[in-house]
């Protein structure tokens, strides 16, 4: 049986004149005819009562008429949902964000996502770097927003989206608070909180060989992931930390931020995909990212 085959008895059922339905379908009469007869041939029942005046239902053929229309109905709505996943209008997407880069990615990529495709479910969370890379390998996780770069096995796809300059976190207390910018040879003697190499490993030997280029070793107090941690523990004067400049959007009481004297050091927020899952709701969530960082300031 063809879906095909249900339309055309629907037509003639509405219609209950055969002439009327064909030209209803843009066909002819007679191949109109054949299929409906073949159709009661291949259910076993008669559909149709015919004589040379008059076309009426069977009763087996108002059944039949009311789960033909279920039918052609579903199999419509399949059609519209199918083709409203391959555009990104519907589905299900899951998205991770590094640490502090969810600052920027929620409103203005999630916030737009969500306005533009409101029946796409969006499924939030904050991986490492290490995390995240498997997380988006494995398919856990569609899209990821993190430092660069980032590992990426097989088909993984990192895109640069924005550039930023770092800022010096320290307590308030701290003798540098209070300058327009810090050195970096002015934090030889401090303690540091860094981020770990086993787990957000592009983040740490960036850090790690700026400091050496300026001819120390940082003495490392904590290592730290979280960034929300991280302020924590800045705030309790743990220690001092170099944090993308993003992280001035998220004062903590107790933590001043001065921009770092280091204009060639930057950090660099990009997306991550595999390239096999960048169709339908992957490539919307994509495009939105693309666009909303296209006119951002970069360093």
């Amino acid at each position: 049986m063809e879906l095909r085959q249900l339309r055309y008895f629907v037509a003639v059922a509405r219609e209950l004149n055969f002439s009327r339905a064909a030209r209803m379908l843009n066909m002819s009469q007679p191949p109109l005819s054949y299929h409906i007869k073949q159709l009661e041939l291949e259910i076993g029942v008669q559909l149709l009562e015919r004589t040379k005046h008059s076309v009426e239902l069977t009763p087996a053929g108002r059944l039949f008429l009311v789960e033909a229309e279920h039918t052609l109905a579903v199999a419509a709505k399949a059609v519209e949902t199918a083709r409203r996943a391959g555009t990104g209008e519907v589905g299900n997407l899951t998205v991770s964000c590094m640490s502090s880069a969810d600052v920027l990615v929620v409103p203005k990529v999630v916030t737009v996502f969500q306005q533009r495709y409101p029946a796409v479910h969006l499924t939030l969370m904050t991986l490492s770097e290490i995390d995240q890379a498997e997380a988006i390998e494995q398919g856990r996780v569609h899209v990821g927003f993190s430092t660069l770069p980032i590992s990426l096995k097989g088909d993984g796809i990192s895109e640069h989206l924005y550039s930023e300059p770092v800022v010096v976190a320290l307590p308030q207390s701290h003798p540098l608070a209070g300058k327009s910018r810090i050195a970096i040879t002015d934090l030889m003697d401090a303690d540091w909180l860094m981020p770990d190499r086993r787990s957000t490993p592009s983040s740490h030997f960036m850090l790690n060989s700026f400091c050496i280029a300026a001819g120390f070793t940082p003495r490392v107090a904590q290592y730290c992931d979280h960034v929300q941690f991280m302020l924590s523990l800045i705030s309790a004067g743990v220690g001092i930390a170099i944090l993308p400049e993003r992280v001035e959007l998220l004062p903590r009481h107790g933590v001043a931020f001065v921009p770092l004297d280091a204009p060639l050091l930057h950090i660099d927020l990009g997306v991550s995909y595999r390239s096999s899952q960048a169709t339908g709701v992957v490539s919307a969530f994509l495009n939105v990212a693309r666009e909303a960082f296209s006119d951002t300031r970069r360093v």
